[in-house]
């Protein structure tokens, strides 16, 4: 399970450097990203996530590049948005990767702060799991289930 999350979360930070490619216009050639992410060097992703979770998943992805240090950042889902929100508001992007709730990313793209990408890996998710524009795909998902005592209810 932890290697399939590691997985998606380093699909997730690989998505990044083909969406800022994407977003400046600039060629998708797989070895032209690899070289600006070295010479950037930093990949820094926010996630309301737990710690225990997004750090394990951050040293897989620097495993297989160790030429990018990811830089985590996590807090609560509301924290975030505003940070980010405040951050467009003073004109710095200081953020390459989103880790948040589905609510959360509504605002930022209605906004146009997220960068439209779909993965090659898109098929693989249920319809219900992504943005049917490309904005936004699941990396997880966590059931909830009802339980109770049926002698006491």
């Amino acid at each position: 399970m932890f290697r399939r999350a590691s997985r998606r979360i380093s699909v997730c930070l690989h998505i990044v450097l083909s969406t800022a490619s994407l977003a400046t216009g600039q060629e998708t050639d797989r070895a032209a990203l690899i070289e600006r992410a070295k010479k950037e060097a930093e990949v820094v992703w926010y996630t309301s996530a737990g710690l225990q979770d997004s750090n394990p998943m951050a040293e897989a992805f620097q495993k297989d590049n160790p030429f990018i240090r990811v830089n985590v950042i996590r807090s609560g889902s509301g924290v975030l948005i505003n940070r980010i929100l405040n951050e467009a508001r003073a004109q710095r992007g200081l953020f390459d990767v989103l880790n948040t709730n589905d609510e959360s990313v509504l605002p930022l793209k209605t906004r146009g702060l997220l960068a439209r990408y779909i993965s090659s890996e898109a098929n693989s998710y249920d319809d219900d799991l992504k943005d049917k524009e490309g904005y936004w795909h699941a990396c997880y998902v966590i059931p909830w289930f009802l339980g109770y005592n049926t002698r006491m209810v």
